[in-house]
């Protein structure tokens, strides 16, 4: 399953898709993600909850470490042995995260 979702991402239609809807960030700036730029990070205070997979080939984990950095309110959650679809690879895992997370911050399920 992994494979098959990894050889979807690399078609170029699908990569040229994901491009359109992040563009990259002004000239002279970073960002975690594209289009989002670090100083945006730094202004959301809301608890965030982060998963990522270790062995994501998609995003690297550096990203997920960066965004985590710059959320001061976050929490960071890294799956070992799993790839870039943490809610199907291990989904009784995510669920139980993202409950946990939900159940500390007030948030509703």
């Amino acid at each position: 399953m992994v494979a098959a979702r990894f050889a979807v991402a690399q078609r170029s239609a699908g990569l040229e898709t994901i491009r359109q809807l992040q563009p990259k960030p002004a000239e002279g700036k970073v960002a975690t993600v594209r289009g989002v730029p670090l100083e945006q990070l730094d202004a959301i205070t809301v608890p965030t909850l982060i998963m990522h997979g270790r062995e994501d080939r998609i995003i690297p984990l550096e990203v997920a470490v960066r965004a985590h950095r710059h959320l001061t309110n976050s929490q960071l959650h890294v799956f070992g042995q799993c790839g870039h679809w943490v809610q199907l690879e291990r989904e009784d895992e995510f669920v139980a995260q993202l409950e946990m997370f939900l159940d500390a911050t007030g948030g509703s399920r």
